[in-house]
């Protein structure tokens, strides 16, 4: 790839283009009309038997069709279990239409979103094995180890892997979480089903069940519990088990108690931080040493086993695009395959000029810094070439 190329990326969308969002737009608008498992229902009018009677037919076929348990949707539209069992056995004496239009309404979304290609599991990228080997150096010394990795690297998916090789405990934490919620999440995992929650009674339970049993406890998006996070050391020290903290830079702060002479919980672990050792292209200087985040094989792979073709110049965007730390990673590639093929369903091969428009969709407010971010990397990765060519 030369420079005029890399120059080309985007040069000519450097400002969003509201004529190819637009009618982005309005193609989704046209699909969103097409109904793919849904009726087409009266919004306002109450149903008639043989309505109600062909809804209920289709929703507990669709359930066979795709193993889905009524529970599940029950959760998912807002009722109870026992409401929809009373109304697929047509003995319901609620108001039929409501729950009629609830699961016709559910049946559609979720026919959509099988519709959507979506990326398959494990990527065997530099940064997963580097998060796998920190998480077996844990278990092997029985340690604790903090890990920080950019958001959409695959972190997550390494942890589950490791979570049932070893037949570790894995939660992973939200954003209203707090302390007492991880050690009911980590006690639930664990078969928790006392009436007692009280923080201790949930930690003692914790220490009871893995004391002995070497099981490594991981905990993803750990950042989330703050400088409480740090806690957890009297699970690590009552049970004897390691544990592995994960999630952005924010927990290397979390769990620093080193000031003051201190360091009980630091002393304990291992850290790594994959942003130490990866490329930024919106660093200072835009040239920093580093490697990047993936290679342009990791991510044809990526979207092959997907059975995703895309063109030379389409993968060199995605490729430029999933190696800016901090944008998503794999997660924003993703979704802008998702998007892109949802513009062009029948495509066969994506190209550059698909995946433009669907990366305006995805990242409206971003899309000029993306550009040009993207077109720094690929003007680096086009400089040995263009120095070669010259020599």
């Amino acid at each position: 790839m030369n420079g005029e190329h890399a120059d080309n990326l985007g040069a000519d969308q450097e400002k969003p283009g509201q004529d190819t969002a637009r009618r982005a737009m309005d193609t989704l608008n046209e699909q969103n009309r097409v109904l793919l498992e849904a009726r087409m229902l009266p919004a306002h009018a109450q149903l008639t038997d043989e309505q109600v009677t062909q809804i209920a037919s289709r929703f507990k076929a669709y359930l066979v069709e795709h193993d889905i348990k009524a529970a599940q949707v029950a959760r998912e539209i807002k009722y109870s279990p026992v409401v929809i069992s009373q109304w697929t056995s047509g003995v319901y004496k609620g108001n039929i239409t409501n729950v009629c239009q609830a699961i016709n309404n559910w049946m559609e979304r979720d026919s959509r979103r099988r519709q959507a290609r979506r990326p398959s599991d494990y990527v065997k990228t530099w940064v997963a094995e580097d998060i796998r080997t920190y998480c077996y150096l844990a278990d092997k010394h029985n340690s604790m180890a903090v890990i920080v990795a950019p958001a959409g690297t695959g972190k997550t998916k390494v942890l589950k892997i490791v979570a049932e090789d070893t037949r570790g405990v894995y939660v992973s934490c939200s954003e209203k979480m707090r302390l007492h919620g991880l050690y009911l999440a980590l006690a639930r995992a664990l078969g928790w089903g006392r009436s007692d929650t009280s923080s201790h009674a949930l930690e003692q339970f914790v220490v009871e069940q893995l004391n002995g049993t070497g099981r490594m406890i991981l905990i993803d998006e750990a950042h989330l519990i703050g400088p409480d996070i740090r806690a957890v050391r009297s699970i690590h020290d009552g049970a004897g088990v390691p544990i592995v903290l994960v999630g952005t830079d924010a927990i290397e702060n979390a769990t620093d108690d080193s000031a003051h002479g201190r360091g009980q919980f630091s002393s304990r672990c291992v850290y790594y931080n994959a942003l130490d050792h990866a490329y930024n292209a919106e660093g200072p200087d835009g040239a920093a040493e580093g490697k990047d985040l993936f290679s342009e094989e990791e991510i044809r792979e990526f979207f092959a086993s997907k059975k995703i073709r895309l063109d030379r110049d389409g993968l060199k965007m995605l490729w430029s695009l999933a190696c800016l730390p901090g944008h998503g990673c794999l997660r924003l590639v993703e979704r802008i395959v998702q998007v892109a093929f949802s513009l062009a369903p029948d495509a066969e091969k994506l190209t550059r000029d698909d995946l433009l428009p669907a990366l305006e969709m995805v990242a409206s407010r971003k899309f000029a810094l993306l550009q040009r971010l993207a077109r720094r990397q690929l003007e680096r990765w086009a400089e040995p070439a263009v120095a070669a060519a010259a020599g």
